[in-house]
């Protein structure tokens, strides 16, 4: 099983926000502009990343929850996951496809980025090929920068 807690994958959301971004994905009214770009170190990491998702997907909906309790729980579970990817995601996952139903939308790639050798693509719309590879072109994109970023941190800058 793919450790979401170590830099054996990165989750990137490429759409609409960026990493950057200080908006939470509970806060739309619809998951449609969400788009994660996922990279893993191997194929089998995004095998078993991709399992969990259908096993999300598979959740039955507990119509006894209070829906706000359940978002209001996602949510602080995704607040005090930022620091581990996969955890956060899993977190919106949880709210966007178990408890609200949304569809979602997976597309292995066989391209990675830096140290990653494989990748997926997640959203809930269908994305056209461009689409797609406009995200895995932010997210390359956005591991480059964070690299500088943190070689510069620590004086390392123009090292690569």
């Amino acid at each position: 099983m793919v450790n979401t807690d170590t830099r054996d994958l990165v989750v990137i959301p490429t759409s609409p926000f960026g990493i950057d971004s200080h908006v939470s994905p509970f806060d739309l009214d619809a998951p449609e502009e969400l788009v994660f770009c996922c990279l893993f170190r191997s194929v089998e990491d995004r095998t078993d990343f991709l399992a969990r998702l259908k096993t999300i997907a598979r959740e039955p909906l507990d119509s006894s929850d209070d829906i706000q309790e359940v978002r209001d729980a996602l949510e602080r579970e995704y607040l005090q996951a930022i620091g581990s990817a996969g955890e956060a995601f899993f977190a919106v996952a949880r709210w966007w496809i178990a408890a609200k139903r949304h569809t979602y939308h997976s597309y292995s790639l066989r391209i990675g980025a830096g140290p990653y050798r494989t990748s997926c693509v997640i959203s809930f719309r269908p994305l056209s090929p461009q689409m797609i590879r406009n995200a895995f072109e932010t997210a390359a994109s956005t591991l480059i920068v964070e690299k500088a970023r943190v070689l510069d941190s620590f004086g390392f800058a123009g090292l690569d």
